[in-house]
């Protein structure tokens, strides 16, 4: 990756043709000064009520 302006915030679907989220924060987070990642998607799929309410959140923070 190489910017010529200062990013502070990358927001991101995690789910993309060419590549995913992820291989993209770890892209992001080697270029100096360490860039916020908000990593998102709007692919559900379908599931039963019982593992839905199994899902969690999962935050980290960088």
């Amino acid at each position: 990756m190489y910017f010529n302006e200062r990013i502070d915030l990358i927001f991101s679907d995690v789910v993309m043709p060419d590549v995913d989220g992820f291989e993209l924060s770890f892209a992001a987070v080697k270029q100096p000064p360490n860039i916020k990642l908000l990593l998102t998607s709007g692919f559900a799929l379908k599931r039963s009520g019982l593992e839905q309410d199994e899902q969690k959140i999962y935050l980290q923070h960088c």
